[in-house]
Order: C-alpha cells, then structure tokens, then sequence
C-alpha cells in the first residue's frame, strides 16, 4: 500500500517514511 506525504506531490511504500 502506498501513502501520499504531507506535501500530496509525492508517493512512497508504506514504511518507507516516518509514520504521520
């Protein structure tokens, strides 16, 4: 599953970043 960041441009695997 694939989650937008905080900035909504970019999208990463789950996990790969610091959770919100």
């Amino acid at each position: 599953m694939i989650r937008p960041l905080p900035s909504g441009l970019v999208f990463v695997p789950d996990g790969s970043t610091l959770d919100d």
